[in-house]
């Protein structure tokens, strides 16, 4: 099954069956950056964290500057309490497309929330 058809599943709401498909396409081609983003992003999905970070981490290891994988495991490691690694991660994070550049720009500014201490409400 290759790519198409895992995000034909996608599209269907068939996520675990299109993360199957996915990793499936991956046997065959291993180094292909789409394929492993859109695996991650599947699995990010299903909250199959670990796996999603492995696949981003992966990417990466072939593409080290792809801005959306950055991005989008930046997102990933905020959201599970990884501020400091979110925050390295967003700043390697840099696209000359504007839309993809605003998309880092608006996680960056979520990672720094999470460094800013809430206030505590008075009594």
């Amino acid at each position: 099954m290759g790519r198409t058809s895992a995000d034909d599943l996608e599209k269907t709401g068939m996520r675990n069956d299109a993360i199957v498909a996915y990793q499936s396409a991956l046997q065959r081609w291993p180094r292909e950056v789409d394929l492993l983003f859109a695996l991650a992003n599947a699995c990010y999905q299903a909250k199959q964290f670990a796996a999603a970070e492995k696949y981003y981490r992966r990417l990466l290891s072939i593409e080290p500057n792809h801005p959306l994988a950055l991005n989008n495991l930046a997102d990933l490691l905020c959201h599970r309490g990884r501020q400091n690694e979110a925050m390295a991660m967003i700043k390697k994070a840099v696209s000359d497309n504007s839309k993809i550049q605003s998309i880092i720009n608006a996680t960056q500014k979520e990672i720094l929330k999470g460094y800013t201490p809430q206030k505590k409400k008075e009594k």
